[in-house]
């Protein structure tokens, strides 16, 4: 009998490290050693990604990492310096005999590895994104959907050399200003990537590079997941690398293990994910009629006290609104999530070959294969109309903002409000300002940009 840890990818864990070059004969001996003895301190470690390794072809690979035993596996390498990527696998990793190369960038940027059991595939991307100038990565980026749009259960990791928010830029002022990648925040949407650290994190400041003239301090090194596999991730605590790089080596749990697991954020800010927002586009799904119904539900009742004579403070109604609404899409969220991974597990069993079913079913499974993929391709260019009239994406973490991650501090302030009598003006004044979430909520439905001054 095949046991279930036979037939799925076991628990492990992957770092990702800027290790500034590996050609220099003493340098190198002196990073090699740091890091086989970080690495032997890592539980369940299943392989390591380093950047800008500056390797020119394989034989240099092998020569720097031959003392550390195990397997090389994504190298890329390029004639000129400040660029390369490669990946160590050590012996005794988890993903062993699982893992192996699907592609590569031919300059040195990109490869794209692929963890296959019998039952779950999981692709790992290690990048290194150009450092001379904006417009050299907005180019790197815009190739990357098409590249890796048909790649299921998605991580990346790398030095991605731009920021996202001003929480990951500090100078010696506070916090910097983050320079805008359109691109490549454009191309994280539609590959449903997330910043697994900002999941756990969404306020913390984390640097996981030091400027050489101390100017700045960022964090340039990130995961990102596909938004299926959170509940399925975990990123540990960033290791300091700087004996040997100006960038810090970052990590990330795969799989749940037996080790006491990272909290979440006490009350974490809810927030929509980008398959939520895009079936709440559709005028003519279930989530978009059953919102619809739950605020008109809300309108009514408020009616119905008004002419009943009670008074009720109007917010109450709309926050009841807003706890109902994020429970709904909660669950709907979680549904989501599952029926993503059904859908990419079936998509790599169709793309399996078995060379031991007979021709007549191989030939009904080809069809199966093609009707599925069918679906599928009318599905993504459905998302691309969607995308094309709505700016759900965005609206949508407004409306999180709004209506949600502030719920605690509205429901204090509500508290405050009616710890004393109201009468006249104020009333008026309340009622005004309490009826502002419903006026988001209604502008969000109707594709309007949200105006979030009060």
């Amino acid at each position: 009998m095949v046991e279930s840890q036979d037939i799925y990818i076991p628990p492990f864990v992957v770092l990702s490290l800027n290790i500034k070059g590996l050609l220099t004969q003493k340098t190198c001996e002196n990073k090699m050693i740091w890091l086989k003895q970080t690495c032997n301190k890592i539980k369940n470690l299943g392989i390591v990604h380093l950047q800008e390794t500056n390797f020119n072809n394989i034989t240099d690979a092998r020569r720097a990492l031959m003392r550390l035993g195990g397997r090389i596996l994504g190298l890329s390498t390029a004639s000129t310096s400040s660029k390369g990527v490669v990946s160590w696998v050590p012996k005794c990793s988890p993903i062993y005999n699982l893992i192996s190369d699907v592609k590569r960038s031919m300059r040195g940027r990109w490869a794209l590895m692929k963890i296959e059991a019998p039952h779950q595939i999981i692709h790992l991307l290690n990048i290194y994104a150009p450092s001379d100038c904006k417009r050299s990565r907005e180019e790197f980026f815009s190739i990357f959907q098409e590249k890796f749009e048909d790649y299921s259960n998605l991580i990346v990791s790398g030095d991605w050399n731009f920021v996202e928010s001003d929480l990951d830029i500090v100078t010696s002022q506070g916090l910097g200003e983050c320079e805008p990648h359109p691109t490549a925040l454009d191309m994280l949407e539609e590959l449903n990537l997330e910043d697994i650290f900002r999941t756990f994190e969404p306020d913390a400041i984390d640097i996981t590079f030091r400027h050489v003239n101390g100017s700045h301090q960022s964090r340039l090194d990130r995961f990102y997941v596909q938004s299926h596999m959170i509940d399925e991730c975990c990123p540990i605590e960033t290791i300091c690398a700087a004996s040997i790089s100006d960038h810090d080596m970052i990590g990330l749990q795969v799989g749940l293990t037996d080790l006491e697991p990272k909290i979440k954020p006490v009350d974490p800010p809810f927030r929509m994910s980008r398959t939520l927002i895009k079936r709440l586009a559709n005028r003519d799904s279930k989530l978009y009629k059953h919102t619809v119904e739950l605020i008109d539900d809300a309108r009514i009742r408020l009616d119905q006290y008004r002419e009943a004579g009670i008074e009720l403070p109007s917010h109450q109604i709309w926050n009841e609104l807003k706890i109902r609404l994020k429970e709904y899409y909660s669950e709907t969220d979680l549904k989501l999530k599952h029926s993503n991974w059904r859908k990419y597990d079936r998509m790599n069993k169709l793309l399996k070959y078995d060379p031991n079913k007979s021709i007549p079913q191989q030939v009904a499974d080809k069809a199966k294969a093609m009707n599925y993929f069918k679906n599928i391709q009318k599905e993504k260019i459905q998302n691309i109309k969607q995308a094309s009239d709505f700016n759900w994406i965005r609206d949508g973490e407004e409306c999180s903002n709004c209506s949600f991650s502030m719920l605690n501090l509205e429901m204090l302030r509500i508290k405050s409000l009616t710890s004393f009598p109201c009468r006249g003006r104020l009333r008026v004044i309340m009622n005004r300002t309490n009826s502002l979430p419903l006026k988001h909520m209604l502008k969000l439905l109707k594709g309007e940009p949200l105006n979030l001054r009060h």
